[in-house]
């Protein structure tokens, strides 16, 4: 099966999915997913493997963030959870370039519940969508930008009180 629309590109077989898209900047990014019986995430930079015994489910989410960024751009990532972790971890993501619409009703959205679906299907795991996914990364990103934020307020107040003086 062949997913195409504007500037991504999906392949599924039954034993692989390729994926290839434009990125912010027209950046080229493309990943690959072998489906064996360790299922295999490769984008020529790094290699992910998980034993799919080991799978519990998988997610999927839709970024909001990036939608405010860039109207044109909507990114989907997609999670495993293991069955001894309830820490998801990142498998890929994807990104569909179109007019901003409702997360379930995107192009990324779309594409990416096709690839889920076939991994469900194919290892007999569960799937869901996810409004929002918390994970550590994301967490410790709030917690820096929140400290900036402190810093900021802090230098802002003690120019306000020098300059009084």
């Amino acid at each position: 099966m062949t997913l195409k629309y504007d500037n991504c590109q999906v392949l599924i077989s039954d034993n692989q999915i390729d994926c290839e898209y434009l990125y912010l900047q027209n950046k080229k990014i493309q990943w690959s997913l072998q489906l064996d019986s360790i299922l295999i995430f490769n984008n020529g930079f790094k290699t992910k493997s998980f034993n799919t015994n080991n799978i519990k489910e998988f997610w999927f989410e839709i970024d909001q963030r990036i939608q405010r960024a860039n109207n044109l751009t909507q990114i989907a990532n997609a999670y495993i959870i293991l069955n001894n972790s309830s820490e998801p971890i990142k498998l890929f993501n994807l990104c569909v370039r179109e007019e901003m619409k409702l997360s379930n009703s995107s192009k990324s959205y779309e594409f990416t519940q096709a690839i889920i679906k076939k991994l469900s299907e194919r290892y007999k795991k569960p799937f869901s969508y996810k409004l929002h996914v918390e994970t550590k990364k994301k967490d410790k990103n709030l917690w820096i930008s929140l400290t900036y934020v402190l810093i900021a307020a802090v230098i802002a107040f003690l120019l306000a009180l020098w300059i009084k003086k």
